[in-house]
């Protein structure tokens, strides 16, 4: 009865130490976790980018871009490819902006996405548009938006 007694004080004496490798176990798992599911961010952000970049190959949105560069104004087909695609990259946006949100972009990721998509409002179409659908996007992404694009006196 004796050595039962004593492995059951072992036992209760040990207790504590195994949860804590328990907890220091699970943490690192979640940490592990966590960078997992960033770098998946990362990889869905880059296809998305890719996928975009070659929607934007489209036949139309080439002749788009070239008119814009030549001061040409589009046709009507011509400005609804170009408005469609400009909402795609819109949408691609507020994504990594929800996606900065919940810790899955660091700061200095999520800043460098934002600076690039400004520069999108360097074409005065690209900045018309915006200003006609951003109502439809979240409120917290067109007021750093707008406030990015005050920044540059647009």
């Amino acid at each position: 009865m004796m050595d039962l007694n004593l492995l059951a004080d072992i036992g209760t004496a040990l207790s504590p130490y195994l949860v804590l490798g328990s907890i220091f176990y699970l943490a690192l798992e979640l940490r592990q976790q966590n960078k997992v599911s960033k770098a998946a961010t990362r990889q869905e952000i880059a296809k998305a980018h890719q996928s975009l970049t070659l929607a934007s190959m489209d036949e139309r949105l080439i002749q788009a871009r070239i008119k814009f560069y030549k001061g040409i104004d589009l046709t009507e087909e011509e400005e609804h490819a170009w408005t469609v695609h400009l909402h795609a990259i819109f949408r691609a946006r507020e994504n990594h902006f929800y996606q900065f949100n919940a810790k899955m972009l660091d700061e200095e990721e999520w800043e460098a996405m934002l600076r690039g998509f400004v520069t999108l409002f360097e074409r005065h179409f690209n900045y018309e548009v915006w200003n006609r659908v951003k109502g439809t996007y979240s409120p917290k992404f067109v007021a750093i938006v707008d406030t990015e694009l005050a920044k540059l006196n647009l």
